[in-house]
């Protein structure tokens, strides 16, 4: 009989045989106590070494069939170790797992419980605060709500002032306009007094006087009318009274009389 002693490689878990004697067809008994699972569930190469040293001593001639058969078996019993094994660390994952949900319940139980003490015994400090920033919402709304009406104010007697200073602009331009209107209307009556001054010295006497607009002659007036000196306000007081126009425009009317009797 040869006997076989298995070490086993606690990284790889294969089976080392070491001493081999002579033995019959008749493969040992293998089991595994599932209680070993707990014990070397960090470490499972050492369950792995009691399961080899069960089987350890055996060896088969596998020069015929009936030592084929017996080597076949005992693999075979080898590997029935292994659902025993596997079961059994599924059953303490199991637990573990409730112990875990059971631990995951506790804390969020117990958190919030204590949670929901320590608010109860806050309350009245949690309402003195929350009523002191209501308070000082309530100040900051009040205040907020002076700054909108003073820059209410504000803006409006901006528009005020804008107004008023378009309205001075409007009347400065229109009061300018107008002194430029009778600075123009002295000028003009600077011109015409000019002109008019200018022909009567040159003709003591007017000899004629055409009103070109209408192309109508007036009395010709002649040195042996022997007539006073006519003035300027006289010569436009006629033509104002001849053409049925006010005294500005007959005025109008002499300087373009001038002005071609000058061009003459």
């Amino acid at each position: 009989m040869k006997l076989v002693n298995l070490e086993v490689n606690t990284e790889t878990g294969e089976l080392i045989p070491q001493i081999i004697m002579v033995s019959d067809i008749k493969a040992p008994a293998i089991s595994i106590d599932v209680s070993n699972v707990l014990t070397y569930h960090k470490e499972p190469g050492k369950l792995v070494k009691l399961i080899a040293d069960q089987a350890a001593y055996a060896t088969f001639d596998i020069s015929t069939k009936a030592g084929r058969d017996a080597c076949k078996s005992h693999a075979a019993n080898i590997i029935r170790c292994i659902s025993p094994a596997i079961n059994e660390s599924k059953r303490m994952a199991a637990d573990a797992k409730k112990v875990v949900n059971q631990d995951i319940a506790f804390r969020r139980e117990f958190e919030n419980g204590i949670r929901e003490l320590a608010a109860y015994h806050r309350k009245p400090l949690t309402e003195w605060e929350e009523e002191q920033e209501r308070i000082k919402q309530e100040e900051e709304d009040r205040l907020r709500k002076i700054e909108e009406e003073k820059q209410f104010l504000i803006d409006w007697q901006d528009a005020i002032d804008f107004n008023e200073l378009f309205d001075l602009r409007k009347a400065k331009k229109a009061e300018d306009e107008r002194l430029a209107e009778i600075e123009k209307k002295r000028l003009f009556d600077l011109e015409v007094e000019k002109k008019a001054n200018e022909l009567i010295k040159a003709n003591s006497i007017f000899e004629e006087v055409t009103i070109t607009h209408a192309a109508v002659k007036t009395t010709t007036l002649t040195n042996e009318n022997k007539l006073p000196e006519i003035t300027l306000q006289d010569i436009i007081l006629v033509i104002a009274a001849y053409y049925f126009v006010e005294y500005d425009d007959a005025k109008k009317i002499l300087i373009d009389i001038l002005l071609t009797e000058e061009l003459k």
